[in-house]
């Protein structure tokens, strides 16, 4: 026969496990964008351009990393794609053409393939444009130049199949949407 003693301890123990999963469950992880450095690519070609009230505004590689340059390591829809990736937030990007405080966006990748992104996605989460993947910088045919990637690991909302038509890649222009 268990003690009350043993019983309670048992009890408390039960709870304590089911309180420790309910709160592990239902926190955001910390924001995985950390600062990188990486030397910069000899190279001005253009590889984004932003459609702005003011005309458009053509970035390279070095310019876009001159934003500030980051580092995501993300699980993402497609497993071979999981991994680490170098680039800039898609905020920072928006603030330096202007563009920030838009309602939505329209992005155009090199095959025509369109997206519209409302504010709230680069507002609410850590929006990332990614343009170098372990240090390389993207190809056309690892879906660069570059590509909109999210911390899909930072809560259990950004891994939904909705938030998956928000990953464009071999992005190519970036405008308001009037």
């Amino acid at each position: 026969m268990i003690t009350s003693a043993a019983n309670k301890r048992a009890r408390f123990g039960i709870w304590t496990v089911l309180l420790l999963l309910l709160f592990s469950c239902s926190q955001k992880r910390e924001n995985p964008i950390q600062h990188a450095s990486l030397p910069p690519v000899d190279s001005d070609q253009t590889i984004l351009e932003l459609h702005t009230e003011k005309g458009i505004k053509s970035y390279s590689l070095n310019r876009l990393e001159g934003l500030g340059l980051k580092r995501l390591s993300t699980s993402t829809f497609w497993s071979a794609d999981d991994g680490s990736y170098e680039g800039i937030l898609l905020a920072d990007l928006l603030k330096d053409a202007g563009l920030y405080d838009a309602e939505e966006l329209l992005m155009t990748a090199f095959d025509g393939y369109t997206l519209i992104m409302p504010r709230e996605k680069w507002t609410q989460w850590p929006a990332f444009l990614a343009t170098r993947r372990d240090g390389s910088p993207l190809e056309l045919k690892e879906k660069g130049p570059t590509r909109i990637l999210f911390p899909r690991d930072m809560d259990n909302k950004l891994k939904s199949d909705l938030e998956r038509t928000y990953w464009i890649w071999s992005l190519k222009t970036i405008e308001e949407k009037r």
